[in-house]
């Protein structure tokens, strides 16, 4: 018997997001991708789904939603998620890999929780090759959260890129 398919919303369709979600679809993963720039042909003709706001997250990926955000880190992080904050449920997770500082991620992720998002900070490694080969991850977060991102996680990781470091 087959599960429910593994999905996963992507801002941030640049060389690491895209190559990610370009691997993801490879391997089975629906993705929902956003980017301020029109996305590169190769990630809709590989099947992304590509919203031109927030709230299409909420239309095409179903509850709790996994949005990735790969976007250089800095105050664009904040600004992003607050603007996702507006659309997403409770129980929604978001997945910050733009190798943010760690106390901004720690701030975030309680800030977050207060309004019933999740929030996972996550470094990646294995530059445009995560595209072909996958990424490498660590990542701080919950358990119980962690353990709702594992399965896409797994499908863009490189064999044994994996790591769950603690709490966010």
């Amino acid at each position: 018997m087959f599960g429910p398919k593994l999905e996963l919303g992507m801002i941030g369709l640049g060389r690491m997001g895209g190559g990610l979600a370009l691997k993801a679809m490879r391997e089975g993963v629906k993705v929902v991708g956003y980017d301020v720039n029109p996305p590169d042909k190769k990630l809709l003709d590989a099947g992304m789904i590509s919203v031109s706001d927030y709230s299409g997250f909420v239309k095409n990926l179903k509850a709790p939603r996994i949005i990735f955000v790969y976007v250089p880190s800095g105050p664009m992080i904040d600004t992003i998620v607050e603007n996702l904050l507006k659309v997403l449920e409770k129980g929604d997770i978001v997945v910050d890999g733009g190798n943010s500082y760690w106390g901004d991620s720690i701030c975030r992720h309680k800030k977050y929780l207060e309004m019933g998002i999740n929030f996972i900070d996550i470094g990646t490694s294995g530059g445009v090759a995560v595209e072909k080969d996958g990424a490498c991850f660590m990542l701080g977060g919950e358990k119980s959260v962690v353990a709702i991102v594992e399965p896409v996680l797994l499908k863009m990781a490189m064999a044994g890129g994996y790591v769950h470091a603690g709490p966010a």
